[in-house]
């Protein structure tokens, strides 16, 4: 009886002390395993989305820091880029107008002696421009030519070198006075007519010790896109008609069409035409033939 009692204490004391030994052991065992998985877990957790965070909120920051830095960069290269652009520019004009000849007049200067010449017009030096006239958008006026007053130079005009236009002559948009024309007072030259200079010209070869002068006298009217060949005389108040193409001299007064032109009629001062009696019906002007073409019987016609 002594010794079951003993086995049976025994064995629970033994029980009871692997037991808890084992408890302990396992529990130990499995605290620590858990904990380094939850704390290994939880530290790559935190790593990675405290190194995502990180890196968003760094990257974010250098973008900001560096595409600021670059917009002011850029923003004042280009703000000084097109500050000393225009400073050049408006020098440049400034430059322009201070360097025509005394005799010509500016916008600034045109109050002092009447001759105006736009901004964007060209004018070399060694020109002469009589008071009164205008020479208007993107005209150029060669070295050495001489322009009378109060003419008007239209827009996209060349003339010269070395061309002579006289008094109150009209010029319209692209026409080009080259060497060799020269153009008495009052002459008008319509939109895109055309003066040649050389009559057989080749690119490959120059030939301008082969100018032929051409000669348009007082009054005379040259329709728009009408062709002069170099070499002839525009008489006194001759009339081209548009488009005509002149090749040969043309008489005081006559009215000339066609290509080659031909005179088809008489043509008065006023810019009428005249009966086949050379009467002008408009300002009762009467003419009378001479060998140069026609002349006024009478005091100077006066147009209404």
């Amino acid at each position: 009886g002594n010794g079951g009692a003993v086995n049976r204490s025994v064995g629970e004391s033994v029980n009871r002390s692997v037991g808890e030994s084992v408890n302990r052991s396992v529990g130990e065992s499995v605290n620590r395993s858990v904990g380094e998985s939850v704390n290994r877990s939880v530290g790559e957790s935190v790593n990675r989305s405290v190194g995502e965070s990180v890196n968003r909120s760094v990257g974010e920051s250098v973008n900001r820091s560096v595409g600021e830095s670059v917009n002011r960069s850029v923003g004042e290269s280009v703000n000084r880029s097109v500050g000393e652009s225009a400073k050049r520019s408006r020098r440049g004009r400034k430059d322009r107008k201070e360097g025509l000849a005394a005799e010509v007049g500016t916008q600034s200067s045109a109050r002092n002696n009447g001759v105006f010449v736009h901004e964007t017009a060209v004018v070399d030096d060694g020109c002469q421009i009589a008071s009164g006239t205008r020479i208007w958008h993107f005209s150029h006026l060669l070295a050495g030519s001489v322009v009378g007053r109060s003419c008007n130079i239209g827009q996209n005009v060349v003339i010269g070198p070395e061309v002579e236009i006289g008094d109150l002559c009209k010029i319209q948009n692209n026409v080009s006075v080259f060497k060799g024309v020269t153009l008495e007072d009052g002459v008008f030259c319509g939109p895109s007519m055309v003066f040649t200079n050389i009559y057989n010209p080749r690119a490959e070869i120059r030939k301008m010790d082969q100018v032929r002068p051409t000669l348009v006298k007082k009054g005379a009217t040259l329709g728009a896109n009408c062709t002069i060949v170099c070499g002839v005389t525009i008489g006194r108040y001759g009339f081209v008609g548009a488009g005509a193409v002149v090749t040969k001299n043309v008489a005081d007064h006559a009215l000339m069409v066609g290509n080659p032109a031909k005179r088809i009629g008489w043509m008065c001062e006023c810019g009428e035409r005249l009966t086949e009696d050379l009467v002008c019906l408009e300002c009762e002007k009467r003419y009378e033939m001479t060998e140069e073409g026609l002349r006024n019987k009478e005091a100077q016609c006066s147009p209404s």
